[in-house]
């Protein structure tokens, strides 16, 4: 503590009120602070977090209950200022184009029956703080970051060497609606029991010891783009079922979808509709957290 935290030699935080924000809660020696009190800290300045999980993601991707001064730093570059950053968090994530945290390859793979023109955007696993554009042009999935730029907002890079800089992701999208034409819209990106890609000895892992009912849906090593349930039975064993669409190719999120074997008895509209019933019927309990 102290004045040496004056010494600007300490903390790395670009934002003038983040820095501020961070030297006032644990001081600019600290690089790390506990998530925990920066939520605190932060509702602070923000009012009220609607959504916690989300920001804790973003900030604490990788689990370990702190936020760094970096991730703070790259965090605001993306959302800030520093009073507007929760809500500026939850306008992005209210946008049906924006499907959260994926890997490239989980965004190529449910855009694989999708028609050309469609895209989504995403948090970039890489860089906190940016986003990912991914998109179906001549039948292939191509991806762009987006990288933050402030004061100006964001910059994507055109060709080889030269930035284009944009105001915000709504303009990006705008200005290259000649390939950007329809937003991916699939609500099962924002389900709990939606794990991704996963294979199936990863999932018995995951699987292993959870209560009867305990299930998750993830990609389909069966062919790119399908899914498949997997659930606890008795005994602790696992089952997995492929959900097979009777009518994919529409790009949107209906279809026909039914699990291995029960095309005769209960067909889909949604995947999210599929899971409901078998909750209903008491197959499926929990969704694996």
């Amino acid at each position: 503590g102290g004045d040496d935290d004056d010494d600007a030699a300490f903390g790395i935080i670009e934002d003038a009120d983040g820095r501020l924000f961070w030297k006032r809660a644990v001081g600019l020696r600290s690089t790390m602070m506990e998530w925990s009190a920066f939520k605190v800290a932060l509702e602070r300045v923000t009012g009220p977090i609607a959504n916690p999980t989300v920001l804790q993601n973003i900030l604490d991707n990788s689990g370990q209950g702190y936020v760094s001064q970096y991730k703070f730093s790259e965090f605001l570059k993306g959302f800030g200022p520093l009073h507007d950053c929760v809500l500026n968090v939850t306008r992005l994530l209210s946008q049906t184009w924006f499907h959260g945290f994926l890997s490239s390859r989980e965004a190529e793979l449910l855009l694989t029956d999708s028609p050309n023109g469609t895209y989504m955007l995403r948090f970039s696993k890489s860089s906190t703080g940016s986003f990912a554009l991914a998109f179906k042009n001549q039948g292939k999935t191509n991806h762009i970051i987006i990288q933050s730029a402030l004061p100006e907002g964001f910059k994507i890079r055109e060709g080889s060497s030269k930035f284009r800089n944009f105001k915000s992701l709504q303009d990006i999208i705008a200005e290259y609606h000649f390939v950007l034409r329809q937003p991916f819209q699939n609500s099962i990106t924002e389900q709990s029991w939606f794990q991704g890609d996963l294979s199936s000895a990863e999932t018995e892992e995951l699987l292993s010891g959870k209560p009867m009912g305990t299930f998750l849906v993830r990609f389909s090593s069966f062919r790119p783009g399908a899914l498949a349930l997997s659930f606890v039975i008795d005994h602790g064993n696992v089952r997995h079922g492929r959900i097979h669409n009777a009518a994919p190719l529409t790009g949107g999120e209906e279809g026909k979808y039914y699990i291995d074997g029960e095309q005769d008895k209960a067909v889909f509209t949604t995947v999210v509709q599929l899971i409901s019933h078998y909750k209903v019927s008491g197959i499926l309990r929990e969704a694996f957290r």
